[in-house]
Formats: structure tokens, sequence, C-alpha cells
């Protein structure tokens, strides 16, 4: 395990470590990205002369691990996971991850999974990739995490990296040339969080009480909601009275009242049709947004 100054720079430079500089022979330059997805996983390839190969996602909204052939495993570097996923909220089950290690050891590449709203559930506690391994070293797998989420952190900028013993090694080299350390007083505060369970059951309550309000908003206007597991995103698919059902056509609509949603098309191509609701603020700007909508809808 390895501090880091938040998940994205942990992200990032996971990229710059394993992926193999251009002339390298034989070099894996390729990064398989779900074709939604957070936007640091693919920037830091291309920053680092590399290629995204766009996982496609499959009904479930999980990364379709066939479309991974001989020929792409056999370039890949990293594959990403995330796992409640942002932007669908999908989750993850163990044999998917297992699926992906047993891809991994074959081919030779590293399995990364983004698990920054692994404390974020409703129904169960979604599975990680680090339990789906049975090699004591987490061969072949890397876990990011942060306070983000779970402890309304943001700001903080303090999470971890864990895994392959020889990766985390390798960043544990490099990272002082490349970042700084974490203040002290922020490893204080990461510390009485990480070790609190009381303040994230309670953060789950109050975002399961916002979901609630717009799950039944959803079911009374007749609104599709996909995925949507984990996570604070609620994922709609645009109403078929919108022109194309055009998520930047809805999401300026939605604006134009008063209500910010992102349009899914922002995180990929596949979310054209769909629309990212996050039940992220106090009840009762929730409440008001709800009323909106329904006068609206």
């Amino acid at each position: 395990v390895l501090p880091a100054n938040g998940a994205k720079e942990a992200l990032y430079n996971l990229t710059s470590l394993v992926l193999d500089p251009p002339g390298t022979p034989g070099r894996r330059d390729l990064v398989a990205v779900p074709e939604l997805a957070y936007q640091v996983y693919g920037d830091s390839v291309i920053l680092h002369h590399g290629e995204v190969f766009p996982l496609p996602l499959g009904p479930d909204w999980l990364p379709d691990l066939d479309a991974i052939t001989p020929e792409i495993g056999r370039r890949l570097a990293i594959l990403w996971l995330n796992s409640p996923h942002n932007p669908t909220g999908s989750v993850a089950p163990v044999a998917h991850y297992r699926r992906a290690l047993d891809l991994a050891h074959h081919y030779g590449f590293l399995v990364a999974s983004d698990e920054a709203y692994s404390e974020l559930w409703f129904d169960a506690p979604p599975a990680g990739l680090l339990q789906a391994c049975t090699d004591p070293d987490f061969s072949h797998a890397i876990a990011v995490n942060t306070l983000s989420k779970r402890s309304n952190m943001t700001a903080y900028r303090s999470g971890l990296i864990a895994g392959d013993a020889r990766v985390i090694a390798a960043m544990k080299n490099v990272r002082p040339r490349i970042g700084v350390a974490t203040p002290e007083f922020i490893q204080k505060a990461a510390i009485a969080a990480w070790n609190d369970e009381v303040h994230v059951e309670a953060q789950r309550a109050r975002y399961a009480v916002r979901r609630d309000l717009f799950l039944d908003l959803c079911a009374r206007k007749n609104l599709t909601v996909e995925a949507s597991q984990g996570a604070f995103y609620l994922w709609i698919r645009v109403p078929d009275r919108v022109p194309g059902r055009d998520a930047r056509v809805f999401a300026s609509e939605l604006l134009d009242n008063g209500i910010i949603v992102l349009p899914g098309s922002f995180m990929g191509p596949r979310g054209s049709e769909y629309v990212r609701l996050a039940f992220v603020p106090a009840i009762e700007t929730c409440r008001d947004a709800v009323a909106i909508l329904d006068r609206i809808l």
C-alpha cells in the first residue's frame, strides 16, 4: 500500500510507470479504458504517447472482456475497471474481476481498478479487485481509492494505491521524484477518517434518501433508470419526446430550469442518449429539484 495525494495522482502516475516508452522493443502501448469513463484514464495514456482501446460496455454496463482478443491482449499494458462505475453506477461482481485477472495473467498486463465509490452502495457492499485475487502478492492487480467520496474530503487530496508488490515497489521508488509528501495535518485527518466507519454509514444513509426521491420521480414520469446500483449517480435515459434522444438537448432544457445534469456523451459516445444525475446536494435542494422536475417533465 502506498499513500497518494488523491486518487487522480495515483491514476495518472500509474500510466507513466507501466506504459512502455516509445521505441521499446515489443512495446506495450495500449491501455483498455471503458467506453464511458473518467477522463483521466485515457488522457494520461495520450500524454504518454500511448493508444487507448475503448472497451465496449455490455447491456449491464460492465466492460465486455470478450473484446480483449489475443491481438489486443498482447499489446495491453493496463486494463482499467471502475466499480461502482462513473457515470452509470453499475457494480461489477467478483466473477467479473476474476475473469479480468485470468486474462491479465495470460497476457501479462495489469488490471487497475478505480474504487473511489466503493463505499457508496445501497443494497450490498460491492466487491473489489483485490478480493478477487488468489495470489498473496496481488500479482497483476492494482486498486486505487480515496477519501474524496466516502468522507467528503475532496480538497484534502488523500488517497492510496494498493496491490501488486512489484508495482507498489516501483511506484515507491519513483514517487519522490514526481510528487510531494502529504502534509502532516492531512495525514492525521486521513488516519482519523479511514479508522471511522460511523460517518460513512451516515453518508450512505443520506444518499439513499436522496436517491429514493429521484427514483420515485423517475417512476412517476416513466423515465428509464439503468444500472445506478452504486456511487451517487442515476443514469437516466433521455425521454423519446426529445429530438433524437439527444442528451445535450435534454441537459440544456433542464439547465434552463435550474437543474444541472451531465450529458452522457461527455463521458463517451455510448452515453449520447443518457444523462448523469448526481444526487449530491443537501436534501432540501434535492427536494426543490424534484419539485421542478415534477413540473417540467
